[in-house]
């Protein structure tokens, strides 16, 4: 006879799964109202202030943008607050996020967070805001998953290997950025390049994708006269790598590329140094190399790892995990092995995909992407910061053979995709 009573439990079990999260979202929903509705009462009161509008929300809290002008001068500003619900996991990773943002102050390629202890009477202290809220720089370009999103609408299917090397260029000083924090006590930017003779700090940002890298403004700095900057935005998750047990990384040997020499003790990957040491730069790299996949394939939903079933046996005992598919490729007088699989021909014989990209990018995105018994193939910022610098400011259009290639093409590209509506 047929037993139902399994499922029957089943089924109550799902149900009551569903009402939790109907309870759970209910519950965000009616916090991050309440939270709106007291940050909009907070700078209504302030005639200095103007509430523009509510941008994006996460599990643990939601940014709002907000106009500033100087009753003095008449200059206008604008900045985001960033406002964390009233949990306790929400107001620390938002504590978090201030002090790693204080460390990583004067970086170009990080978001900058904003000081109001410099406007008098500031609304949020006056009125005693009852929520956890950090003021960060306004980026006014948006996202790179909308970036995207919008070439798609404009028929965009590639973008100019110039431009992706300028967009390569600002996510490598990122990743400068949190191996050697600036940690400035004024406001002075600097470009993000690896500090000769101190070794590298072992924070991973740990949430880095295509919604978590904003594009800020044209002619900032020296590198981003004809693309936007890129800058990297929350780290309420970034962390310092703890020591890892890994006998396969203690026992690796540093390789070297031909005609590169570099001291190794600067070099994260050297096994002199313990796995600490570059362990976060290894993950940030492939958050990188993620990122800037989605820009060379205009896709933000084609990943470039791309898994497979694995049954694995021990004695009586079976389990299934998915692991990333891995392809070889010779550089640098090697053979390296590489989870960017998409970036390779499916079969021997079969045409390269991206024809059109820049073999040097293909072959970087690739090591920074190596296979997990590979990992000393990955660059290290060192190297990186003098290829794609060097790429970046001397392949000009006449390297690639193409118009579409030049400066005002590339500008007026980015231009389009950002501020012009679709057709």
């Amino acid at each position: 006879m047929f037993d139902c009573s399994n499922v029957i439990r089943i089924i109550i079990q799902k149900s009551l799964l569903i009402i939790l999260i109907i309870a759970m979202s209910s519950s965000w929903d009616q916090e991050e109202e309440q939270a709106t509705a007291k940050l909009q009462e907070v700078f209504s009161k302030d005639k200095r202030f103007t509430y523009r509008g509510f941008i994006s929300s996460g599990s643990h809290g939601n940014t709002h943008r907000i106009r500033f002008i100087d009753p003095t001068t008449g200059n206008t500003s604008e900045f985001l607050i960033k406002v964390s619900f009233n949990d306790i996991e929400a107001q620390q990773q938002l504590i978090y996020e201030k002090e790693t943002l204080a460390r990583l102050r004067g970086g170009l390629h990080v978001v900058r967070a904003v000081n109001l202890d410099t406007i008098p009477q500031e609304p949020l202290g006056q009125y005693n805001f009852p929520y956890e809220w950090v003021a960060l720089e306004w980026l006014p370009n948006g996202t790179v998953d909308t970036f995207i999103k919008k070439a798609n609408l404009h028929g965009v299917r590639r973008l100019p290997n110039r431009l992706l090397w300028k967009l390569l260029l600002c996510l490598i000083r990122a990743c400068c950025a949190l191996a050697w924090p600036r940690g400035r006590r004024n406001d002075v930017l600097e470009t993000e390049l690896p500090i000769n003779g101190v070794p590298a700090g072992p924070l991973s940002h740990e949430d880095m994708h295509l919604n978590n890298a904003i594009f800020g403004d044209f002619d900032i700095g020296n590198e981003h006269g004809i693309s936007p900057v890129l800058k990297l935005i929350d780290f309420g998750l970034t962390m310092e790598e703890d020591e890892i047990e890994d006998a396969r990384l203690e026992e690796r040997k540093g390789s070297q590329p031909p005609n590169q020499t570099q001291d190794s003790s600067q070099n994260p990957h050297d096994p002199n140094h313990t796995p600490v040491q570059y362990r976060g730069i290894i993950k940030n790299l492939r958050g990188v190399a993620e990122i800037m996949f989605h820009l060379v394939s205009v896709d933000p939903l084609l990943e470039p790892i791309e898994y497979h079933k694995v049954t694995a046996s021990s004695d009586s005992l079976s389990s299934e995990e998915f692991k990333p598919r891995v392809v070889s490729f010779q550089c640098l007088g090697k053979t390296i092995n590489t989870m960017a699989i998409r970036l390779f021909p499916k079969a021997p014989g079969m045409p390269l995909p991206y024809p059109e990209l820049d073999q040097s990018m293909r072959e970087i995105l690739a090591m920074c992407l190596a296979s997990s018994d590979n990992l000393w193939n990955v660059p290290t910022l060192q190297d990186l910061s003098q290829w794609v610098q060097t790429a970046a400011f001397e392949r000009k259009a006449d390297f690639y053979k193409d118009p579409n290639e030049d400066d005002d093409s590339i500008r007026a590209l980015c231009m389009k995709i950002l501020h012009d509506a679709p057709p």
